[in-house]
């Protein structure tokens, strides 16, 4: 179960925190993050094994549990955004193969801002924050990169 958990922690970072993958990556730590992670939910996985949960059900939720801390995802959020807002750049950065590249850079970008505004699961659809976050993106794309 252990090998299962990395491997489906490692996907669920592929797609929805590209950013933390391409660092664990530089720094060649993605062994230990994912040791140090599927190790955390060791005693969740026993507790539920004990009383003879499914094994589908204790997968599901430990990969909850190894999961929380990165939700919201930032990436699919400005993502989102981006291709909503920015559809021909989007369609250019899809068709340049470098949509994944300039989205971590944008979330670098907006990172001081989604801080401020506390940026969680909680307040993700507000108004407030995405406005924010267009207006950041529109200096990112045309203010940056002149």
């Amino acid at each position: 179960m252990e090998t299962l958990l990395k491997e489906a922690l490692w996907a669920y970072i592929i797609g929805h925190n590209p950013e933390l993958m391409y660092d664990l990556q530089e720094n060649y730590t993605v062994g230990s993050y994912l040791d140090e992670k599927v190790q955390g939910v060791q005693g969740l996985a026993i507790r539920l094994l004990s009383e003879q949960h499914p094994k589908a059900l204790i997968e599901e939720l430990c990969l909850r549990e190894l999961t929380r801390e990165l939700k919201p995802s930032r990436y699919l959020y400005l993502k989102c955004i981006f291709e909503e807002e920015f559809p021909d750049e989007a369609a250019l950065y899809t068709d340049s193969g470098i949509l994944v590249c300039e989205v971590i850079s944008m979330l670098e970008y907006c990172k001081p801002i989604l801080d401020e505004m506390g940026f969680s699961v909680d307040n993700e659809g507000e108004s407030g924050i995405r406005n924010a976050i267009i207006g950041h993106l529109y200096g990112f794309l045309y203010t940056v990169s002149e």
